[in-house]
């Protein structure tokens, strides 16, 4: 599942924006600090999260403040991979669902077998 979030977050990196000054000491940069996160998994579901880390300042650009105008990266990111994002999901989900389906049908098939009326 994490591997659908890191389409969005390359994305999300490469549009992430890059100040002059150095790198911060404690926290790093904006791009350094765009990480996945697997929130919840289960054998055919999860959900994952592209977020900014310890970055804090991060929010401050996606959005604006009073003194500062929005410099958006992580909604257009997301919105220029969506497509490709949910087509590698929708692909890794099939194979799931049908190795899945072929372990169910075996244990099924030997199930059948021993539960068939003997005549």
């Amino acid at each position: 599942m994490r591997t659908k979030g890191n389409v969005i977050k390359k994305e999300v990196i490469a549009r992430a924006p890059v100040g002059t000054e150095p790198a911060n000491e404690k926290f790093g940069t904006l791009r350094d600090n765009i990480k996945t996160t697997a929130i919840k998994k289960t054998r055919l579901a999860g959900e994952v999260a592209v977020h900014s880390g310890r970055a804090y300042w991060a929010i401050f650009l996606e959005f604006g403040t009073v003194k500062m105008p929005a410099r958006p990266f992580i909604g257009p990111a997301f919105d220029a991979v969506k497509k490709k994002a949910v087509d590698k999901f929708v692909k890794t989900l099939g194979r799931s669902v049908e190795k899945t389906a072929l372990e169910l049908a075996g244990k099924f098939g030997s199930l059948k077998k021993s539960t068939k009326k003997r005549i």
